[in-house]
């Protein structure tokens, strides 16, 4: 399962609806209450209660410990596409090569160059080939 984490303040908040919605499934399936689990897992009942129903976020910390607890783990994996990937990769390959090029301008054209062609939309100009300029 992948969550977002916010880095503000020096810390990290959990506040994702899959992460609630797991914590939730497996009280379910061990039979917990809230109170069980609170206890079990050493975090106060009250910021339990309004994480689980999306009132507020929680910190790392009390995420491991609800973790832990219940057996869980998370999966962080980077779920971009492989072309994405490639294109960050190549940005920071070239950004201190072409220092001249504004960063969005560069953005732009890696992206741009780096995107399948599924993804494109053009705009087709008609030209009629047979008249002389």
């Amino acid at each position: 399962m992948t969550f977002g984490l916010d880095h503000s303040a020096n810390c990290c908040i959990i506040y994702n609806i899959m992460f609630r919605g797991k914590i939730a499934q497996a009280m379910q399936e061990n039979n917990w209450s809230l109170s069980q689990l609170a206890n079990k897992s050493g975090v106060d009942k009250g910021n339990l209660s309004r994480f689980l129903r999306g009132g507020n976020a929680i910190g790392v910390q009390k995420a491991e410990r609800l973790l832990k607890t219940l057996s869980l783990s998370i999966q962080t994996e980077d779920a971009r596409p492989n072309w994405e990937k490639q294109a960050d990769l190549d940005f920071a390959r070239l950004k201190p090569v072409l220092r001249e090029v504004p960063l969005e301008d560069l953005h732009l054209i890696v992206y741009s160059l780096a995107m399948p062609l599924r993804f494109k939309h053009f705009l087709i100009k008609e030209h009629d080939f047979g008249k002389s300029i």
